[in-house]
């Protein structure tokens, strides 16, 4: 069974298989060389007709390129220099190297793109984890992981636990609140314990948190009824009521948000722990751990709060 770790790669570099057939990975610093004659391609602003093209051997940190170049940088490129330089194809083809001599890729959409991302991706995963890999997933699921996390883009459960569908069940929303009103959470959580048998929940909240940056700064303000408030602001209220019981006086800026989601995660544990589906899950001897997590996207790093639940202990 290939590592999970293969269809999270397919899921970040979406332009993985444009290169897929010339491929080797790449150690940071180092570089896959190949020698080889190449031949400098024909700039017609620059070469005229009839003018011999010069011929060379080099070493190269890739072969020939699906991107279009006939020949290949002579320097090798660190894999920390890829990370951070995600490739670009050249749909106008404006390069000098390419004009009139390479076929170009159609424009597209920003939803053919990710039409396109996602046969890539599915193309990649039946690859790596075998033919029959969706079939088999249609017909069930028995996630080992309730996630209740922030709507937050940067935090994608799947690819942060670098875990595979049917894998993680999921409730995301603003800010990962758990009210105990809301109909919608309560439904996933009992889902998730009395029908899916998730013996494990997390309460996922995360450094740089937009809701929770929000609740502090409303909570420096007079508190508006709730015929006043947005939408997104009733539903922040329980988090901005916490926020202003908490003392931030010695601390920075930064300290006092990282203090707040830090906190919220706290009440949003005790919050999953007093519903009557963990409580009787506990009494019928189920062996359910509730957590309470905070990822670091700056370290891209889950942290345990150490405020785990059981039927046996209470933190």
């Amino acid at each position: 069974m290939p590592s999970r770790a293969l269809l999270i790669a397919a899921a970040v570099r979406q332009t993985g298989s444009q290169c897929a057939t010339n491929s080797r990975p790449l150690t940071e610093g180092g570089s896959y060389r190949s020698t080889h004659t190449s031949h400098a391609p024909r700039n017609p602003n620059v070469n005229p007709p009839g003018t011999p093209t010069a011929t060379s051997t080099s070493k190269s940190h890739h072969p020939t390129s699906s991107l279009g170049f006939d020949s290949p940088p002579t320097t090798p490129t660190p894999a920390s220099y890829l990370a951070s330089h995600p490739l670009t194809f050249d749909t106008q083809s404006t390069h000098p190297l390419r004009k009139h001599h390479h076929p170009t890729r159609p424009m597209q959409s920003a939803s053919q793109r990710m039409f396109s991302a996602n046969t890539e991706w599915r193309n990649f995963v039946e690859k790596e984890m075998g033919p029959e890999f969706f079939k088999d997933l249609a017909k069930g699921q028995s996630p080992k992981l309730l996630w209740i996390g922030c709507a937050d883009s940067r935090v994608p459960e799947t690819i942060v636990m670098a875990a595979k569908p049917g894998d993680i069940f999921v409730h995301r929303n603003i800010a990962n609140q758990f009210h105990l009103s809301d109909d919608s959470a309560r439904s996933v959580l009992t889902y998730a314990v009395d029908f899916l048998n998730v013996q494990t929940i997390a309460v996922v909240g995360h450094t740089k948190c937009g809701g929770a940056a929000a609740c502090l700064g409303a909570s420096k303000e007079p508190a508006k009824s709730d015929a006043g408030e947005s939408a997104l602001g009733r539903w922040l209220g329980p988090m901005t009521d916490l926020a202003r019981s908490l003392d931030y006086a010695s601390l920075t800026d930064d300290q006092a948000l990282d203090k707040l989601v830090e906190e919220n995660v706290k009440a949003q544990v005790a919050n999953v722990i007093r519903t009557d589906t963990i409580q009787n899950a506990w009494k019928d001897g189920k062996d359910v751990t509730v957590h309470g997590w905070v990822f670091e996207i700056e370290h891209g790093k889950i942290r345990d709060l150490g405020i785990s639940a059981s039927k046996d202990t209470v933190v």
